[in-house]
């Protein structure tokens, strides 16, 4: 909680448009924009005693168990390592690691006429490593000289 507070503070403080603590506020406000979304409950973003949407009071009432929780899941293994007094866990986790680090395979294949590229990527790893995909977002952000972002991520996730 004290982490998102400070990364808040540091993107409402932020005077440049372009800087990186402007394209953080953007993401913690479409983080409480599917929140929103998901709820179906509106009021947390809308400032009733300004009547307006409004982006500081958006920040300061975002929910820190909501989808910014669910964002989380990704790095609960490291958490749970690094958080552990546990021995047994640590040592488990870290046969785990080396096991999966060294066991994986890709295959790339090329259509005929080059017409599309085939990507398989397998791993011993768990589940969720596999679940990534590409995404590409075309946001129409006023403060950003880029609009189109394409990225490797999970369902679900920004």
């Amino acid at each position: 909680m004290k982490s998102l507070n400070t990364t808040i503070e540091r993107s409402r403080r932020s005077t440049d448009q372009y800087s990186y603590w402007s394209q953080i506020q953007l993401q913690l406000l479409q983080l409480a924009g599917l929140d929103h979304g998901y709820t179906g409950y509106d009021n947390h973003l809308f400032n009733h005693r300004q009547g307006k949407f409004d982006p500081d009071f958006i920040l300061e009432n975002i929910d820190p168990c909501g989808t910014i929780l669910l964002h989380l899941y990704t790095e609960y293994d490291d958490l749970k390592y690094l958080l552990s007094n546990n021995t047994r866990v640590k040592n488990e986790q870290q046969q785990q690691q080396q096991h999966f680090e060294e066991h994986c395979s890709a295959l790339i294949k090329i259509l005929p006429n080059q017409m599309d590229v085939l990507v398989s990527h397998v791993t011993f790893a768990n589940l969720k490593s596999m679940l990534r995909i590409l995404k590409r977002y075309t946001l129409n952000y006023s403060t950003s000289n880029s609009k189109t972002i394409v990225m490797s991520s999970y369902p679900d996730y920004i």
